[in-house]
């Protein structure tokens, strides 16, 4: 992704003159300024079905496995001093949850507590950072607090691969206006330690500035983009335990505040049609298995909409 953008196109305009004045009246900056404090409401909702439950829910002999996760959180999210060995113009965020909350149903039945107790309940209160480098890379995300405290790990690699690839906008590498198009490329490694694998989403996006108006004295844009996607991560119920390796694909709808380069909403839709499942055995007793024609799709899709600027 290319790099962090923090001076606004305005000062470009006054300081190049009046030759460029019509560029300036339609082209924008896009970027993104974390040196406010933001909160964000977060929702999201993912699917993953196969008709071949016999090897992949241990729990079932014939039929088809439906898991579904759903939920919302609230971000509190706040700039850091930046760390020693830290590049110039990188960015360091804190995030505090709030309100959060989870579900995960099989086959449209609520998995209860006993059975699944790892819900985002018990992230309310509870911290995360991570960085932005100077070429947009994001990178060491971590809690800021003892994993023991919560249940499984699996909650903070989940977070982490849910959340991180939505977070930052690939940037453009100058001025854009209605029509325009650029293309970014993003990378997030996940540690899925319950499981000694990594995690990955890999995408390579297309954007396109569609609208740009002022509203209620912000200066919108409404910008397109269309993501193809690599993803490799954990996936586990009850009676599943399944390294998922997908391609997909989908469309993300960013509103931004161009004049103070704040991210209003974003609306993501993905979907994988192409699906190759390995069984995990999470106790270490058994090897990995791939499953032979699993005939798996995953839906994703997350929301965010800026609550609050403090």
């Amino acid at each position: 992704m290319k790099a962090l953008r923090l001076l606004p196109l305005t000062g470009l305009c006054l300081a190049v003159g009046f030759p460029l004045a019509g560029i300036c009246a339609d082209k924008v900056e896009i970027r993104q300024d974390f040196s406010k404090t933001l909160v964000y409401k977060n929702s999201w909702t993912s699917q993953y079905f196969s008709k071949r439950a016999d090897v992949i829910d241990k729990d079932k002999e014939t039929g088809t496995v439906d898991v579904k996760h759903y939920g919302d959180w609230v971000s509190i999210e706040e700039q850091q001093a930046p760390k020693e060995g830290d590049a110039p113009g990188t960015v360091r965020i804190k995030a505090t949850l709030q309100d959060a909350e989870s579900t995960v149903t099989e086959d449209n039945a609520k998995i209860n507590l006993n059975n699944y107790p790892h819900v985002m309940e018990q992230l309310r209160g509870r911290a995360f950072s991570w960085r932005i480098t100077p070429d947009g890379t994001l990178d060491q995300f971590a809690p800021e607090f003892k994993t023991y405290e919560i249940s499984s790990h699996s909650l903070i690699s989940d977070l982490h691969q849910l959340w991180m690839p939505q977070y930052r906008i690939g940037l453009p590498d100058g001025p854009v206006g209605k029509g325009d198009t650029w293309t970014s490329e993003q990378l997030i490694k996940v540690p899925i330690n319950q499981v000694e694998k990594i995690g990955t989403v890999k995408s390579s996006s297309t954007y396109q500035i569609k609208k740009m108006k002022m509203k209620d004295g912000v200066n919108k844009a409404e910008i397109e983009e269309v993501r193809e996607v690599q993803y490799s991560g954990w996936l586990f119920s009850s009676g599943v335990s399944i390294m998922v390796d997908a391609v997909g694909g989908g469309k993300v709808k960013w509103v931004m505040d161009v004049d103070n380069g704040i991210v209003l909403s974003q609306e993501v839709k993905l979907k994988y049609d192409k699906v190759d499942v390995t069984t995990v055995d999470w106790a270490f007793e058994k090897p990995d298995e791939m499953v032979e024609d699993a005939k798996a799709k995953m839906k994703l899709e997350f929301k965010r909409k800026l609550d609050e600027i403090r």
